[in-house]
């Protein structure tokens, strides 16, 4: 699936080494966008990705401290502009998981961004679209209007 819309913020990056040694790196935000045309609110979703091609066009967003580290505020990566315009691929999995107390089995669903176009200068369709939904207000210019106050 495949949607415009509006990265509202960046979680911390998670790290982690697999068996073999390699390392890994797993980056989520949330992604903000319309499903159509007709909703007045948008929906959303935490979408992650493992790919550093995709992590790239995120990172020019993210403010960093004078250490190089990711400024976090309130649990998310701080952002150097209110949210990120953008078109972003990605696609719904659900999975059998174990608990980490091994207590039983579990269900999640993951939602793996596969590909991402940042937007940053254009409006996007959800901007348009909410344009037409909700039209800024015009006051009345004519003087003689014909109401009875």
């Amino acid at each position: 699936m495949e949607f415009e819309g509006r990265i509202t913020a960046v979680l911390p990056a998670r790290t982690g080494t697999r068996q073999d040694g390699s390392t890994w790196i797993d980056l989520s935000f949330v992604f903000a966008y319309f499903e159509n045309g007709e909703q007045r609110f948008e929906d959303s979703a935490i979408v992650s990705t493992f790919d550093t091609n995709i992590m790239a066009k995120i990172a020019p967003y993210i403010v960093r401290g004078q250490d190089g580290k990711t400024v976090i505020e309130n649990g998310v990566s701080k952002l150097n502009v209110p949210h990120i315009p953008c078109r972003c691929g990605f696609s719904l999995k659900a999975k059998n998981a174990q608990k980490k107390d091994g207590s039983g089995p579990l269900r999640i669903q993951e939602v793996r961004c596969y590909r991402l176009e940042v937007t940053t200068g254009a409006a996007t369709k959800q901007q348009q679209t909410q344009q037409l939904i909700q039209p800024p207000f015009s006051p009345q210019t004519e003087e003689n209007d014909d109401l009875p106050f």
